[in-house]
């Protein structure tokens, strides 16, 4: 795990964490199994998140999404 995945995962955009915080960790992540989504028209991220699973943190993560806009025919990583 590096610090820029663990930046990623918990939406950290500097270098400091203090006491008591929480922080996601995906072990394994890189190389593990994963699916590409297309979305589709009507596709939504909370939809998305519900069919595989998962939750929207998640996929904005491994997708480096900023927001929760998606468009149709844009690709979206999604770990098993």
């Amino acid at each position: 795990v590096t610090v820029t995945q663990l930046r990623q995962w918990n939406g950290i955009r500097g270098s400091n964490i203090r006491v008591g915080d929480r922080l996601t960790i995906h072990p394994g992540s890189e190389g593990s199994d994963f699916v590409m989504h297309t979305v589709r028209r009507g596709d939504t991220l909370i939809g998305i998140a519900g069919r595989y699973g998962t939750t929207v943190a998640r996929i904005k993560t491994w997708n480096s999404l900023s927001s929760n806009t998606i468009h149709p025919g844009q690709a979206l990583r999604i770990y098993r």
